[in-house]
C-alpha cells in the first residue's frame, strides 16, 4: 500500500510509507527518490533490470534493487580500474628504470658496492705506508696509523649507511 501526502511537490513530500514488491511509482518519482534522472530509470527498464508495470510506472522495490546493484557494479569497476592503473604505473616505472640502466643513468647497488669496497681496500693499502714514510718515531707512527684506521672505518661506515639509504624505497637525495 502506498501513502502519499496531498499536494506533494518534491521527492521528500512524495515519500512512500510502505514499500513492498507491489508498490508502483512513476518513473519520475523513482528517479527523484534515488537522485537520478528519469532517463536512467527508463534505461533500467530497457536493459531488462526493471519490469515496467504500465507506461511510465515501475515497481519501486525493483528500481531500488537495480540501483543498489548498479552501485555495486560501479564500485567493482572502480576497484578494478584502480588496480589496473596501479599495475600500469608499476610497469611504466619498471620500463623507465630499465631504460635508465641501459643508458647508463642508473647502476644497480649490487654492482657499486664491490667497487667501493675495492676502492676503500686499495686506499687502506696505500695509506698503510704513510706513517712509516713520515716518521721513524714509533709512538707517533702508531698514533698516525690509529687515526688513519679510524678515518677509514668512518668512511666505510658512511658508505654502508648511504648504500642502505639509497637501496631503500625512494632513496636519499643528500
Amino acid at each position: 500500500m502506498t501513502t502519499r501526502k496531498r499536494g506533494a511537490t518534491g521527492p521528500a513530500e512524495r515519500a512512500v510509507s510502505t514499500i513492498d514488491d507491489r508498490t508502483l511509482v512513476s518513473v519520475q518519482s523513482a528517479a527523484d527518490l534515488l537522485g537520478v534522472t528519469p532517463r536512467w530509470v527508463r534505461q533500467l527498464c530497457a536493459d531488462g533490470r526493471v519490469a515496467k508495470a504500465a507506461p511510465g510506472v515501475v515497481p519501486l522495490a525493483e528500481v531500488i534493487r537495480a540501483y543498489i546493484a548498479s552501485l555495486k557494479d560501479e564500485s567493482k569497476k572502480t576497484t578494478k580500474s584502480e588496480a589496473a592503473a596501479e599495475v600500469q604505473r608499476a610497469r611504466a616505472e619498471e620500463i623507465r628504470l630499465r631504460v635508465a640502466i641501459k643508458q647508463g643513468e642508473l647502476i644497480p647497488m649490487t654492482e657499486i658496492e664491490p667497487v667501493f669496497s675495492d676502492i676503500l681496500g686499495e686506499l687502506r693499502s696505500r695509506l698503510a705506508g704513510v706513517p712509516a714514510a713520515c716518521t721513524r718515531d714509533l709512538a707517533l707512527r702508531e698514533t698516525i696509523e690509529a687515526r688513519l684506521e679510524e678515518a677509514l672505518d668512518e668512511a666505510r661506515g658512511d658508505f654502508d649507511r648511504r648504500a642502505e639509504e639509497l637501496a631503500s624505497p625512494g632513496g636519499s637525495k643528500k
